[in-house]
This record gives structure tokens, C-alpha cells and sequence, in this order.
């Protein structure tokens, strides 16, 4: 089965797979953790993924 993701989606599932392997210990992340790992700024900008609301 193919998905086409848009670039959000794509980065949001890219920030929890790098996490999960780079600091499993810290799993399961919270809404915050998740937000700010898909706003680095050391990452490709797609413009900002997520805000909390």
C-alpha cells in the first residue's frame, strides 16, 4: 500500500522515528516534545509543522 505525504506529515513521522532511535528512553514523548522536534531549526524548513493550541 502506497501513502502520499505531504511534507508535514512527513516530517512529523521523520522527528518520531529519529527520536525513537536517538533517545528511546524518553518515549512516549509528550505533544511539546514532538513540536519542537518538527520546529528545529537545524532541520529542512518546510515552515513550522506544528503549534500547541
Amino acid at each position: 500500500m502506497k501513502y502520499q505525504l505531504t511534507a508535514h506529515e512527513a516530517r512529523v513521522i521523520g522527528c518520531l522515528l529519529e527520536k525513537q532511535v536517538t533517545t528511546p528512553e524518553q518515549y512516549p514523548l509528550s505533544v511539546n516534545a514532538v513540536v519542537t522536534a518538527c520546529n528545529q531549526k537545524n532541520q529542512p524548513r518546510t515552515g513550522d509543522v506544528a503549534e500547541r493550541r
